[in-house]
């Protein structure tokens, strides 16, 4: 048998070899790639009903409650209105188209707190300069005969009246004016049993 001369024999198969390799390096980075394409097709994109859904819960979350309060009296434009949740008495009134010329100012400074948060439902009046002169002889009246007004009294007089406290006292001079000492009964807090025990200490 001839000696094989294996350097001739690596001589002449350099170039094939060279090849071959770089057919496998080439072969593995194909699959390389698919095998990263294959990842990703797990990779899904919302449809566009999907975000629409989406869309629909964040806004919710996001959306503020509304709140109907009736103001009356000196302002511009008075009536039922819609505000957000979480307005003062005074935001009111600016939305209300601000006090009149015949507003009582004295009264509003003394007897209404505008930084108060409105209450759904609420009833709100503004009372004319005419009317503030009546209440203030009516409480002269009143304070004559030891009751108390349920129109024209402080907070510490409101608060002073059996079973009342400040808190209620505050409800009480917001839901003025009063056209009869039971329509005190509508004030939250404010039962037939309270008022029963101060029926007679009041007056309007």
């Amino acid at each position: 048998m001839e000696n094989i001369d294996i350097q001739n024999l690596l001589e002449r198969f350099k170039i094939p070899i060279a090849l071959i390799l770089s057919i496998c390096a080439v072969i593995c980075g194909v699959l390389f790639f698919q095998k990263n394409q294959k990842g990703e097709e797990d990779i899904r994109l919302l449809t566009g009903e999907e975000i629409e859904q989406i869309k629909g819960i964040n806004q919710a979350g996001l959306e503020e409650k509304k709140l109907v309060v009736d103001i009356e009296g000196q302002v511009a434009n008075p009536g039922v209105i819609e505000v957000d949740e979480g307005v003062s008495l005074l935001e009111v009134i600016e939305l209300a188209g601000g006090f009149t010329e015949k507003a009582d100012m004295y009264y509003i400074q003394k007897q209404m707190n505008l930084a108060k948060l409105v209450e759904d439902r609420e009833k709100i009046y503004i009372p004319s300069i005419e009317e503030g002169q009546d209440t203030e002889g009516t409480s002269a009246a009143g304070s004559q005969t030891g009751l108390v007004n349920l129109n024209t009294a402080t907070l510490e007089q409101l608060d002073g009246l059996s079973g009342i406290g400040p808190s209620t006292a505050q409800k009480i001079i917001d839901a003025r004016p009063f056209g009869a000492i039971e329509e005190i009964m509508d004030v939250s807090g404010i039962g037939e049993s309270t008022f029963e025990k101060i029926k007679n200490e009041i007056t309007i």
